[in-house]
């Protein structure tokens, strides 16, 4: 049915055109036998027939778009209404004319031209108007879309990790499960890495806010973050890593501020000069935040 009106309002617009052509071809016909030299005729057919053969294509190329069909019938209202609009001035420009006095000579030919010129406008406008709104939709449903996968994966992940966390917890309590004797916990590092996975679920939620340009800002310690990734890289990674950071460092951002540094330390620690960054040996890395 929406295919149908599509068509329907694709031909309208055609129709339109058809309309004004038949219009101008009759309107010239006439001339013809009024006339001697065909030359004048033949002249005007060509400005009012032109535009009107530019309308029947227009609404041949508007049944190929994917425009729905609510879309080519406000293209169609628009097209019929610039084409009233511009011939009304023109009339009434005309009949300021005639009231003066003047002589009005073939006042068909330019209530064509203007109706034809408004027409054309009309679809023009009306095009862009509609690709900008469709625009305006698909870009609204991707980013539904994309909350949607979002929250769910985030639910998803979330309950997992929080199970996991919590047989962490119960293998972290049993003084028996040391890592080999002496060694790190392993229950304990499976319990912070699933905290941080937890954490990190919520820094990607403030990015993709952030990305989608509705960021919920706030003012946070840059310098409190800064500390805390470094000294848990610092564990994670068996590196020394020296930074030159103040005790404050204040700034409006969100949960995705963290990511961020985290990112820099870990590029710092890679790519320092000290050789493979996930050799065993010990590796030294500087990583200056603050001036």
């Amino acid at each position: 049915m929406d295919g149908r009106l599509a068509d329907r309002a694709s031909g309208f617009v055609a129709a339109v055109g058809i309309a004004l052509l038949l219009l101008a071809v009759g309107h010239h016909v006439t001339e013809l036998a009024a006339v001697d030299d065909p030359v004048g005729p033949a002249v005007s057919l060509l400005l009012d027939g032109l535009p009107a053969l530019a309308l029947v294509y227009a609404g041949y190329r508007l049944s190929g778009t994917d425009l729905s069909a609510g879309d080519r019938w406000q293209i169609g209202r628009w097209c019929l209404l610039g084409g009233v609009l511009f011939a009304t001035i023109m009339g009434v420009s005309l009949v300021v004319r005639a009231a003066e006095g003047r002589i009005v000579s073939e006042p068909l030919l330019p209530l064509l031209i203007a109706a034809e010129a408004g027409s054309i406008a009309g679809v023009v406008a009306g095009y862009q108007t509609a690709r900008a709104r469709g625009e305006a939709r698909r870009q609204q449903e991707v980013r539904e879309a994309l909350e949607f996968v979002n929250g769910l994966i985030r639910h998803d992940l979330r309950n997992d990790l929080t199970v996991i966390q919590g047989y962490a917890d119960l293998l972290s309590a049993d003084a028996d499960i040391d890592g080999g004797g002496g060694g790190r916990n392993p229950a304990t590092t499976i319990a912070e890495k699933s905290e941080e996975a937890l954490s990190r679920l919520e820094t990607a939620e403030a990015v993709a806010k952030t990305l989608a340009g509705d960021p919920a800002v706030e003012r946070v310690n840059l310098a409190a973050i800064a500390n805390e990734v470094t000294a848990r890289l610092a564990e994670t990674q068996e590196a020394t890593v020296e930074t030159d950071i103040p005790e404050a460092a204040p700034v409006r951002a969100n949960a995705g501020l963290r990511s961020v540094v985290d990112n820099l330390v870990e590029n710092a620690l890679e790519h320092n000069d000290a050789g493979d960054p996930w050799c065993v040996s010990p590796l030294s890395a500087r990583t200056e935040l603050f001036g």
